[in-house]
């Protein structure tokens, strides 16, 4: 018993203290505890009006210690101050609140801490509130507790509901009382812990007085890919799908490198604009384009969706934008894919029953939106078929085909983030005072209970994993495939998309998507990802690939970094990590969302990354991204199936352990189980070479790693430094917190630099492998930054300082900066011989790409 009781001990001081906890503060100043980049517990601000009204409590920090709070509704204001000691972190705060309110609820802090987390073990971890509302204490391993303390005692300090895995803590509850308020926290921790840099302080000053002002050119592009597509898109005839792929109408197989333009972009009156920026796209190395927000007329005020009391009349001159950019995009060798229902509002003269009780719910003039409502109410049903039909069969005046007829379009979408399973069935609940939608909803659900002789109260909790996903699925695809039959009958030969895994949804939303041709998904990342262990974290490219059903094509028509998150500094450790991952897992179809979503006219930046055409360091790195996806970088030895069986209906399986930690390791699929309440499912057929596992919390990392490799060994992401790099024969290149990793040595490439966190990339442009390459692009990218001059704001960009070692057998080698047009600047000569060549990244040219080439 003694030594199982120390065995014990040395693992959890393994779990936890070999993987140091670590403190430091977030971007809005609060407390941050991570173990490997893991959050062991999330603060945030609430706050409270009569009738539990929101109110907020909202912070902003100030400097490295210090912050400010506020409430506004309840007429709150203050201010923080940290101080930091072995183990400990010390705020003093103060706060005003202007008025009394008596019948507020009050504000202060919810936290959450991570219970039963695998950071810790999957231990059993319980939270303990301390004497006299001063805080709570949490054993996060034997012995070893992390307490916040106050000092005084707050008004409360509680369980929310009962549960242990979230504590409020006002600072005022029932009521606010006029006047001054002092008070202490005090944050202490285990012995050993270690504080940690913010990411912010690992930065550094943004002091933009030497940066870029944006030095991409509106329509002209740095580089030419446009080589890579073959032109008119669809010269071989109609995409399919094969075996899990896409191929042409010649047999090839082949994979897209995609882009969203969206919204006001589509609907321009300059159609050499448009020509112009279909060039840009196909030059900077995308081969597919997504036309998305094309009928959202709640926002988009000229779209497809004409002015008028109904929703089903297509305004002319916005169709005629439409079908131009299909033109220009198809002769430049760019494929399309095509959304059929996003946002399309539905009005009073489109005579929907039941209608008045979803405008109650949201009313806007332009019309409402029936997500959700679509899967029970017949007359929407016939109302999107309609729209899809005119749509579909009118002639494009500039191709003289249909959309139904044009080869160059390789997929459609039925609807856009529109489920049951995972978002709006819950919409139709007895509480939601739909009560025509509910009795609709609830008769299928009886019917589907009475059927299978299941209980009907479970059935109907749409919430909860079990019965109700079963039900849910099979309601889902009823409509998913009439509305496939109703495009086939109009002629549509093109893979469709019935729907796709978003925003947060568990695995239990993927059966129903089989019924369409190919799975989609939609995934953003908040920042920081890089140096996060996958054994605790995963992040937005594992919900990508833990939807790959086994046998159909992947699609990810949206990602990107989150906009406005509090690690926004970093979206260019996306696209190099997106691109390498997508080509070694097997993803057929990755789409930026977005290349654009304004009206293309300017450079001046939006404030967030739809607009990723004027991003230096988003749209900067895509040409560098779309040679690793679709030249460079090899698929994974390895294919791993999991096979959850009825899990997947009946527990809420989202990105566990197995994921996250197999994604950089091996190729990832899921199969489909036999269902016999779901006759249309098809179990899914597993090759004889695919290894298999049931275990969603299976590591596929070797114990103790702190880094972990592809199994083809080009990939390598180091969490501990930061730092992903990829190491093909043709393109190599690192991304991360570079200067804490001081020399990073690839085959052929050296990266040294002095810019915290960047990224550099080498590329191949002539298809040699590098260290015989006589055309190399050199991409670099790090921090943007949007500087409020009055109009137009400026965007500016960071220059990546370092210096770069090449392996090349050229004789001699110069280095030619490059304007964002693609314009060559006086080369520079690189010191060196054949063998070894090492230059600095020159930080005074304003641009962040260069070529070498052989020295004349």
């Amino acid at each position: 018993m003694k030594k199982l009781l120390l065995l014990t001990c040395v693992l959890w001081g393994a779990v936890l203290f070999g993987s140091e906890l670590c403190y430091t503060l977030d971007g809005k100043g609060l407390p941050e505890i991570s173990v490997e980049g893991k959050k062991i517990v999330r603060i945030s601000g609430i706050g409270f009006t009569k009738n539990w009204g929101w109110a907020g409590f909202y912070h902003e920090k100030k400097s490295a210690d210090e912050f400010a709070f506020k409430s506004p509704k309840l007429e709150i204001v203050g201010s923080g101050q940290w101080r930091f000691a072995p183990n400990r972190m010390i705020c003093t705060y103060r706060l005003k609140a202007g008025a009394d309110m008596p019948e507020a609820i009050g504000c202060g802090y919810s936290m959450k801490p991570a219970l039963n987390d695998p950071a810790f073990g999957g231990r059993d971890g319980t939270s303990v509130l301390l004497p006299d509302h001063a805080g709570w204490e949490w054993e996060v391993a034997p012995g070893k507790k992390v307490v916040f303390r106050f000092s005084p005692g707050l008004a409360n300090v509680d369980f929310e509901r009962g549960n242990h895995g979230e504590v409020r803590c006002y600072v005022f509850k029932d009521g606010v009382k006029a006047g001054l308020k002092e008070f202490t926290l005090t944050v202490e921790l285990p012995p050993g812990s270690r504080k940690i840099v913010s990411a912010e302080e690992r930065y550094g000053s943004d002091d933009h007085a030497d940066w870029f002002k944006n030095p991409l050119a509106l329509t002209g592009a740095f580089v030419d890919l446009s080589h890579l597509n073959h032109k008119p898109a669809g010269k071989y005839g109609f995409v399919e799908t094969q075996d899990g792929r896409f191929v042409l109408g010649n047999g090839e197989t082949v994979r897209f490198w995609g882009c969203n333009i969206q919204a006001y972009s589509l609907f321009i009156k300059d159609k050499e604009l448009i020509r112009a920026h279909a060039r840009r796209i196909a030059r900077l190395g995308f081969n597919l384009v997504r036309l998305h927000h094309h009928d959202s007329a709640i926002w988009v005020r000229k779209c497809l969706i004409k002015e008028g009391p109904t929703s089903q009349e297509i305004d002319p001159e916005a169709l005629d934008s439409y079908f131009y950019w299909i033109k220009c995009l198809k002769e430049e060798g760019l494929y399309v894919w095509i959304d059929l229902q996003v946002g399309r509002p539905y009005r009073q003269g489109d005579d929907i029953p039941g209608f008045e009780e979803i405008f109650r719910k949201k009313p806007h003039q332009r019309g409402v939106l029936v997500h959700g409502y679509n899967y029970v109410n017949q007359r929407l049903k016939e109302l999107m078929k309609a729209f899809n039909e005119k749509l579909l069969t009118t002639p494009n005046p500039y191709t003289g085909l249909t959309l139904a007829n044009e080869p160059a379009v390789m997929g459609m979408l039925v609807c856009n983030e529109n489920d049951l399973s995972g978002h709006f069935g819950n919409a139709m609940l007895a509480d939601k005072k739909v009560p025509y939608h509910n009795k609709l909803m609830f008769k299928l659900a009886d019917a589907f209970a009475e059927k299978y002789f299941f209980d009907p109260a479970r059935v109907k909790r749409f919430w909860q994993a079990g019965e109700s996903k079963l039900f849910l699925n099979d309601l889902e695809a009823t409509w998913n495939r009439e509305m496939i039959a109703h495009l086939r009958s109009l002629g549509i030969k093109v893979p469709i998309c019935a729907g796709h895994i978003w925003g947060g949804m568990g695995m239990s939303g993927l059966p129903s998507l089989t019924t369409g041709d190919i799975i989609d998904t939609h995934s953003y990342e908040p920042g920081e990802f890089l140096v996060k262990n996958p054994r605790y974290n995963a992040n937005f490219a594992t919900s990508v690939i833990r939807s790959h059903v086994a046998g159909m094509p992947l699609s990810i028509t949206e990602y990107n970094a989150t906009d406005h998150a509090p690690y926004a500094k970093d979206p260019f450790t996306i696209p190099l990590y997106l691109g390498a991952l997508a080509a070694f897992q097997g993803i057929d179809a990755p789409m930026l969302f977005a290349y654009s979503q304004d009206h293309l006219s300017n450079m001046n930046p939006a404030s967030y990354l739809n607009n990723a055409y004027k991003f230096t360091n988003l749209i900067g790195l895509y040409p560098a991204a779309a040679l690793l996806f679709r030249r460079d970088v090899s698929p994974a030895k390895e294919t791993w199936t999991f096979t959850p069986g009825r899990d997947i209906f009946m527990k809420p399986i989202k990105n566990p352990r197995a994921f996250s930690t197999i994604q950089l390791r091996h190729r990832l699929e899921i199969a489909m189980p036999k269902t016999e309440e779901l006759p249309w499912l098809k179990a899914s057929a597993i090759p004889k070479n695919t290894k298999t596992f049931a275990d969603p919390d299976k590591d596929f990392i070797p114990a103790g790693q702190t880094f972990v490799n592809s199994d083809t060994g080009e990939l390598r992401q180091d969490w501990r430094q930061g730092v992903f790099s990829v190491n093909t024969a043709r393109s190599q290149g690192v991304v991360g917190w570079l200067k804490e990793a001081g020399k990073i040595e690839l085959a052929d490439v050296s990266v040294a630099s002095s810019t915290a966190k960047a990224a550099v990339i080498l590329s191949s442009l002539d298809g040699k492998a590098l260290n015989r390459s006589g055309r190399i692009l050199v991409s670099t990218a790090a921090r943007t930054k949007t500087v409020k001059q009055g109009w137009p704001h400026r965007l500016y960009s960071e220059p990546v300082a370092g210096t770069i070692t090449l392996k090349n057998a050229n004789a001699a080698l110069t280095l030619v900066p490059l304007k964002g047009d693609g314009t060559e600047m006086t080369p520079i000569p690189v010191s060196g011989s054949a063998g070894t060549f090492s230059f600095e990244l020159p930080t005074n040219k304003g641009t962040h790409w260069f070529l070498l080439k052989p020295a004349t």
